[in-house]
């Protein structure tokens, strides 16, 4: 790190992080770590037996949580894992494998000699040493007890033992790592205590190597200090777990002091007031809350629970998570670092499917009436959160959903800018800026997703993975990869690691959500950030606009604030717009500026203008569908788990100036026509210029005859449904009311004379006058 990277990391993270880093750094360095890290033997006494600390369900309600099919499904599930197999990342089955390389070298070496790893992925060697597979063994053998699925545990329990002796080898580096490992082998162990191949002597060797992995993860907890992240959560929960399931170990009581205090810590600095987690990834939050479900569920036998300050925190994480959640699907935007993490797999519900999670969130910390029953209930059952599984009073997903997204302005500060279309059928979350409190993952400001029907619009390119040869490693963070606006080729921050980025303090951003107008005809939410005003002077501002047509309208807008001009002057620039959509079938027309494609609910069009000629491109899988020049190999790329990667449409927008510059992208769904379509648009944006209208009056810049004005604003209003219900002869009733630009300039600005010329345009389509 540079001299100046690391004033500017002084800067943006403050002393704390940076100190606790270089001390950790300079216990690897120095062998500290080594000398002190040195398994002891383990004292006898009847501290070596395994305490039950987690609310099992039984047999009975699992049956009717999960019903037949559900049944089938984990016992096929289990199956496979007792064949040895698991799905890393919620991908497609792989082997476990617990064997480490070989020589073997004491865990702090492999950060001091890297070359010692393998050379894939450390995450890949990670993984299966998570024991997350050994939850579906244990919730199978609760179902049904099968004597296979508790042989296949401790098989491979024994595997990994006798191959990964007590901190040797690279599955001990990670404090982390032990601490989740930790936190399975004493669920496995609780689950399976009852099997005739728990024998006496492999519960008393299971629950030393608890301790064993309890006392490694106090050695480095100033490195997840320092990283104030999900390290420091993970880390603590596996303090707190041991503490329970040891409850007679001599350092039991140290360890509940330090899990419970740091929990506390996490949950209350570490989960933003409007809810958002402090690592800004849709995947850590779920894994947060993960976490949080975790020891409430254990705290509560102990008649501990979680402080009020940390429940707070958690009600508001919760409705987060709930605001992003799709209600058909259970998926959500693929928001900021995806790196498959899922630390409970308690639910047959698949790895992107968040309403295990969401729902059993919603019971511990939000409401007590459940929401719509169905098979993501049974994680709820199993955190002991569904006392009645047969429960029938029920909350509505959409209902719920739809109500928090409407009123969601009101429950935080700041508000979620997400926003749903007055039919309910689609929605969109705009990533908006404010003043960042910790670093961001992904140059993602002002990206969109939007959500129609079940199915992802507009897609964020997530991650694929961390460690990988050029240009694969960590590359999909970059803004000119997400749905936003990128200026000169810049990013919105300074990269100045794998998983750092510098500049975010002084991002500054603004934004106002307006839920309806008094009618519900339309939603709206615009947003700017200053990103590029340092290099090139410039600030990006959005407008989303959704109406009654299911029609919606991206705004996007260069300007230069008049103390920057002087010092850019006329210098030109590249400014970009781009979309990644769904790799479906599609239709290019009109040179590019509209892409029809055909998603499995109907076709969806997207229309492209800007104000300046521009250059249009569309690529896939690294590889340009249309225009010029040669895509980029990580271009049209999506990832909706760690190292996995699927081809996406990229739509790219770019014009060359020095002036400011405006895009407008229309998304008008679900007709299969295009006249449809535009009457859609046109009414949209009649509607638009009536609620400009409607604000500017009584102003005396408009006709004297105001009452004219008024008229106007009626006949908009009405000529606005009749469109909406195809009538396009009612085009001719507009022909009748001269709205000159010039007459209205002063009173509705730049934004109405440019809506009044794109009015103009579509009419003009339909050759009516």
């Amino acid at each position: 790190m540079t001299p100046l990277t690391l004033l500017a990391a002084l800067r943006d993270l403050g002393w704390e992080p940076l100190w606790r880093n270089a001390l950790y750094r300079l216990g690897l360095h120095s062998g500290h770590f080594r000398r002190v890290s040195v398994p002891a033997p383990a004292p006898a006494g009847d501290w070596m037996r395994l305490a039950p600390f987690f609310p099992f369900p039984s047999a009975q309600d699992l049956q009717s949580v999960l019903g037949q099919e559900g049944e089938q499904t984990l016992l096929q599930e289990a199956r496979e894992v007792a064949k040895g197999l698991f799905r890393p990342f919620g991908g497609e089955w792989q082997p476990i494998h617990l064997l480490p390389p070989s020589p073997l070298r004491h865990w702090s070496e492999y950060e001091t000699h890297p070359a010692a790893l393998p050379p894939s992925d450390i995450k890949q060697t990670w993984e299966p040493a998570r024991f997350g597979w050994a939850f579906t063994l244990g919730r199978a053998y609760t179902l049904r007890a099968k004597e296979d699925l508790a042989a296949a545990f401790w098989q491979q329990y024994e595997t990994f033992w006798q191959h990964n002796p007590p901190y040797q080898g690279p599955h001990w580096m990670s404090g982390q790592e032990v601490g989740l490992r930790l936190m399975a082998l004493a669920w496995a162990g609780q689950a399976l205590e009852k099997s005739p191949h728990s024998t006496p002597a492999r519960k008393q060797h299971l629950a030393a190597a608890l301790a064993l992995h309890a006392e490694r993860i106090p050695l480095t907890l100033g490195y997840a200090l320092s990283q104030n992240n999900n390290h420091l959560l993970s880390e603590a929960a596996a303090l707190y777990t041991a503490s329970l399931a040891l409850p007679q170990h001599p350092q039991a009581a140290q360890w509940r002091k330090t899990g419970s205090h740091w929990l506390r810590w996490g949950f209350t600095h570490q989960i933003e007031e409007n809810g958002e987690y402090v690592q800004h990834s849709l995947n850590y939050h779920r894994l947060m809350l993960q976490l949080a479900l975790w020891v409430n569920a254990c705290a509560a036998p102990e008649g501990e629970g979680l402080d009020a300050a940390s429940r707070a925190k958690l009600n508001k994480a919760s409705l987060w998570l709930l605001n992003l959640t799709d209600p058909l699907g259970g998926r959500a935007p693929n928001l900021g670092h995806n790196d498959g993490a899922y630390i409970l797999p308690l639910s047959n519900q698949p790895y992107p499917d968040l309403r295990p999670v969401a729902q059993a969130a919603w019971l511990a910390f939000c409401a007590p009436a459940p929401l719509q029953a169905g098979a993501w209930d049974e994680m709820s059952l199993w955190l002991g959160l569904l006392p009645n599984p047969r429960q029938e009073k029920r909350l509505s997903w959409q209902q719920i959903l739809t109500s928090q997204r409407r009123m969601v302005y009101q429950r935080y500060s700041p508000p979620l800018p997400t926003l749903v279309s007055p039919s309910g059928n689609s929605w969109a979350h705009l990533r908006t800026p404010w003043d960042f409190h910790s670093r961001p993952a992904h140059g993602d400001l002002l990206h969109l997703d939007l959500w129609w029907r079940g199915e992802n619009l507009t897609l964020d390119p997530g991650t694929y993975a961390y460690n990988a040869a050029p240009p694969w490693q960590n590359a999909l963070t970059h803004a000119a990869f997400h749905n936003t606006l990128t200026l000169g080729g810049a990013d919105h921050f300074t990269r100045a690691g794998k998983f750092l980025y510098l500049g975010w303090r002084q991002i500054r951003g603004r934004y106002t959500l307006a839920s309806a107008d008094r009618f519900n005809l339309w939603h709206a939410v615009s947003a700017s950030h200053n990103a590029y005003e340092k290099n090139f002077g410039a600030r990006h501002n959005r407008q989303v606009y959704v109406n009654r047509a299911e029609a919606w309208t991206v705004t996007d807008s260069v300007e230069y604030p008049p103390r920057w001009r002087h010092l850019f002057g006329e210098l030109p620039l590249k400014i970009r717009l781009h979309w990644l959509l769904p790799d479906w079938n599609y239709e290019i027309r009109n040179n590019g500026t509209e892409l029809r494609l055909q998603s499995p609910q109907g076709w969806v069009l997207l229309r492209v203008k800007s104000s300046t000629p521009a250059e249009i491109s569309l690529a896939r899988a690294g590889e340009m569908l249309f225009g010029k020049g040669q895509a980029e190999p990580q271009r049209g790329w999506f990832s909706p788990t760690y190292l996995v990667k699927v081809p996406a449409l990229s739509l790219a927008v770019e014009v060359l100036s020095a002036r400011e510059v405006s895009f407008i992208s229309e998304f008008l769904l679900p007709e299969e026509s295009d006249d449809p379509l535009r009457l859609q648009a046109l009414a949209a944006n009649l509607v638009r210029f009536a609620n400009l209208l409607q604000t500017a009056l009584p102003n005396p810049s408009l006709p004297e005859d105001e009452e004219s004005a008024r008229e106007l604003l009626k006949l908009l209003r009405g000529l606005s449904a009749k469109l909406l219900e195809g009538d396009i002869a009612a085009l001719e009733e507009y022909r009748y009311f001269d709205i000159s630009p010039a007459e209205w300039r002063q009173a509705l600005g730049k934004a109405g004379e440019a809506l009044l010329k794109e009015i103009e345009q579509q009419i003009e389509y339909f050759r009516l006058y």
